[in-house]
């Protein structure tokens, strides 16, 4: 991409990682980014209610260790509630409609959103599973056996990863 997928302009010139915290702030407690590669630049761009996280590792480890980091921060700001949820969701793919992160909450345990028949993001997990889970397998595995929401947002189902990805969805053709 030439830059860090969290700084991406999204709507009106604000990050696409602002874009996101916004999207999902109405819906959270608590909002944990993980920030690696750019790490200064993406934590000096965070809104306030974001808590940055930082994997050190970013280099040698993948999206599981990153997402454990974000989990065992969650679970400490909130060892007392162990009913918790988590909506998780890579920064690399356009925010849902509010009504798709409605959807999936009020599935009330874990949730994948479904466009088309195609699984997507942001995905709900109860964070004891989560944290059980992620040492034995991928998010994945995990949601292999979760409800499918079906939603009328490609938003979901898009991916981000090349310039062109960018393009193609500013311009409709995802």
């Amino acid at each position: 991409m030439g830059t860090a997928k969290a700084l991406l302009p999204w709507d009106h010139g604000q990050p696409l990682v602002c874009a996101w915290c916004a999207a999902l702030a109405p819906h959270c407690r608590s909002l944990y980014v993980v920030v690696g590669g750019h790490a200064e630049q993406v934590r000096s761009a965070l809104p306030a209610i974001a808590s940055p996280v930082h994997n050190a590792a970013w280099a040698h480890t993948g999206l599981r260790e990153s997402l454990s980091l974000a989990v065992r921060h969650a679970r400490a700001a909130h060892s007392s509630a162990p009913e918790l949820r988590a909506l998780v969701t890579p920064v690399d793919v356009p925010p849902p409609p509010a009504a798709v992160l409605r959807a999936l909450i009020e599935t009330g345990g874990a949730a994948v959103p479904r466009w088309q028949g195609q699984d997507g993001h942001p995905v709900v997990a109860p964070l004891d599973r989560l944290e059980q889970g992620l040492a034995l397998g991928t998010l994945r595995d995990l949601l292999a056996g979760a409800p499918r929401v079906d939603v009328d947002a490609p938003a979901v189902c898009a991916n981000l990863n090349r310039p062109q990805d960018l393009t193609a969805w500013r311009e409709g053709r995802c």
